[in-house]
């Protein structure tokens, strides 16, 4: 039954893990830009900042996933209520 819950959560996607998929397609486009466009100091500060933004999504995804794991780790022992009080990301 556990494989069936595992295959059921690879086929649907979060809207962090999508969110997170269209930031990385974004990142790469505005690094290409940056790297073979002239832009003024203020455009690359504007990316820089959004940037930064995306770091925090990425982040943020990889602490729900990891939150996520340790809860269902934990749960297994009777003791992931106590130890991750954060049920969802």
């Amino acid at each position: 039954m556990e494989v069936l819950d595992e295959h059921c959560a690879a086929e649907h996607l979060g809207l962090l893990q999508v969110l997170a998929l269209i930031l990385s397609v974004y990142v790469l486009v505005a690094l290409f830009i940056q790297a073979t466009v002239n832009l003024s100091p203020d455009a690359v500060e504007i990316l820089d900042w959004i940037n930064l933004f995306v770091c925090g999504v990425f982040l943020a995804d990889f602490l729900c996933d990891s939150i996520a794991h340790h809860q269902k780790q934990n749960s297994s022992n009777g003791v992931g209520s106590i130890l991750y009080p954060v049920s969802r990301c």
